[in-house]
Parts: C-alpha cells; structure tokens; sequence
C-alpha cells in the first residue's frame, strides 16, 4: 500500500442488497490495482452512501471525496482525508482534477444523461485518470443473455466519449466493473 496507509478495517452498516458487499468491493478492486495503472493522489465516490467504500479507498489515497444526495454518511466511516458532500454529481463543482472517479452501483442514477456524466467525469480526470463503473451485469443487451426490464440498459461505446475502455471484469454474477482510462 501506498504510504504505509494500509486499508482501515470495515466498521459500520454493509449495503442493503446482500450482493454488494464490501469483501466484493475489495477483490474487485484488488484486480482492477494489479491490471489498471491508478495514480493514488485524488478519489470521488459517486454515490457513495453510508460511506462505507470511501472510507476503504482513504487507506489508498491521499484524498477522497464522497457525495451522495440521499444516504446519510455513517459515522464509522468517517476518516480524516474524506470529505463529504450531500450533492449530486450534477450539482458538485470539483475543485481539483481525480486520478479515479468511481460509481460503484450508483450509475444508474444518471439514465437520463450517461453521455453528459461522463463527459463532465472526462473533464475532471487528471491525465492517465480513470472513471470506475460498477453496476447491473445486464446493463448492455449485446453483452448479457438476460436483461430484466428495471435494469438500466447503455453502450459504453455511445457514452466513453473520448475515454476510452481499458479493463472490464464481472464480479459474482452480480456487477459488471469497467474501467475507462483518460489518455
């Protein structure tokens, strides 16, 4: 780890689907460490509820910020170099360029105008920064045999704009993780 920080062990309420659980956040991140290069300076987690995951991403970066717009952030996840704001991606003004900007489930909240959320995560990336999808394993018909009619259905090739797609992994038959790179 970087700078002796070390991951902070997990305190506090885990997510309200059994699926999303902080040990599968932590394996999948794990992968995505070892095959996508991340710069560990700057972090925003879109959507981050309780806090539970930026609290994990503290012990690896320098400076994270958490925003969410409905769940409050729990006190046990609450670490010195977290900032958090109760805003949506749309309203927040960054004030400063990210190396990693993640929606770990969260995306979906933005069907309306994924093109939009990422040009906006496109133009608050650091050079060689990358934005962090996680969601619905059916969330693209060309890639899943079974959609359900409530999952958010995108192409990352009609959203990526000018990033462009480096890494991809699914996670426990439950999410799909992809890794857009800012090059």
């Amino acid at each position: 780890m970087r700078g002796g920080k070390g991951l902070q062990p997990y305190v506090g309420e885990d997510a309200k689907d059994a699926r999303n659980t902080i040990q599968g956040f932590d394996r999948s991140f794990a992968q995505i460490k070892s095959n996508v290069g991340i710069t560990y300076r700057t972090a925003i987690d879109i959507g981050c509820g309780n806090g539970r995951i930026a609290a994990r991403l503290a012990g690896e970066f320098d400076s994270v910020v958490a925003i969410d717009p409905y769940d409050d952030y729990h006190p046990s996840h609450v670490r010195g170099n977290v900032s958090h704001c109760r805003c949506t991606w749309e309203e927040y003004q960054p004030t400063c360029l990210f190396d990693l900007i993640m929606f770990w489930g969260s995306f979906y909240l933005f069907s309306d105008d994924g093109a939009g959320v990422i040009r906006k995560c496109a133009s608050s990336l650091c050079d060689g920064g990358v934005v962090l999808i996680a969601d619905d394993i059916s969330r693209n018909i060309d890639r899943a045999a079974d959609v359900a009619k409530d999952n958010l259905i995108y192409s990352i090739e009609s959203i990526r704009g000018d990033l462009h797609e480096v890494y991809e992994l699914i996670q426990n038959d439950y999410y799909r993780v992809t890794v857009l790179k800012k090059i």
